[in-house]
């Protein structure tokens, strides 16, 4: 019975060869979409590497804050500030771990310069804290996160993926411990790990250095103390 379907099939294909191709590529292209954008939704909103606590993460990507008399206020929307940080959200004790990464023109611009002199490349930059690798679970080769000490002190290391360190040292053994230049200032490697998916745009980077690396980090904006340019992550206890 299969058989004779078949021959019908082919029979069908012969007579009306365009319409017949015409309808077998635009079905396989429909699935094959179909398969994609089910595959990228899944990456953005199921548990996966290095993201695999959705469930319990949140996250504090605008603020607004009004300054001025009643009547004559003024309305600014951006992010929380450093002071903001230290005042309200790396206190909070219904959070397991307060995170916080730094937009700036830093975190948009920065270039390694390859000891080969091959030219400069852009690479994705994270400026952000200890917390960062306690929220998200990345699996680190070799290594490991820079501490709170390296935090406070701003001092220029970096965690890097194994992909960048192939492409700067060759390899990604025993690179921990050498540095490189980015922005033509030089970043000791503290640690290398597995790197992320760009869907996974919440962790996603080549390059994490802490955010006191970046000039005017703790300042506030339009003489708002608490407006600043740090989106904050919080890691809770349970999904509720």
């Amino acid at each position: 019975m299969i058989r004779t379907y078949l021959k019908q099939v082919w029979e069908l294909l012969k007579q009306n060869p365009l319409f017949s191709t015409l309808y077998v590529v635009g079905t396989g292209l429909a699935i094959a979409m179909t398969m994609i954008m089910a595959v990228v939704y899944y990456v953005k909103i199921a548990p996966v590497y290095p993201e695999v606590n959705r469930m319990q993460t949140h996250y504090l990507s605008t603020a607004r804050f009004e300054k001025g008399a009643e009547g004559h206020k003024s309305t600014f929307q951006w992010t929380v500030s450093y002071k903001a940080l230290q005042d309200w959200f790396y206190p909070l004790k219904n959070a397991e771990v307060v995170s916080a990464f730094l937009w700036d023109n830093m975190s948009d611009n920065s270039y390694i310069q390859p000891a080969d002199r091959s030219g400069d490349f852009q690479v994705a930059l994270k400026l952000t804290d200890p917390g960062f690798f306690r929220i998200y679970s990345f699996h680190f080769l070799e290594g490991q996160p820079f501490t709170e000490s390296d935090l406070a002190s701003g001092i220029n290391t970096a965690v890097i993926t194994e992909e960048l360190a192939r492409r700067l040292f060759g390899t990604s053994e025993g690179v921990t411990g050498r540095s490189f230049s980015m922005n033509y200032v030089d970043y000791r490697v503290c640690g290398v790990v597995r790197g992320a998916c760009y869907l996974t745009s919440k962790s996603y980077a080549q390059v994490y250095v802490p955010y006191s690396v970046s000039t005017g980090y703790s300042e506030g904006k339009y003489d708002i103390p608490y407006l600043g340019a740090f989106n904050v992550t919080f890691l809770t206890k349970d999904d509720t």
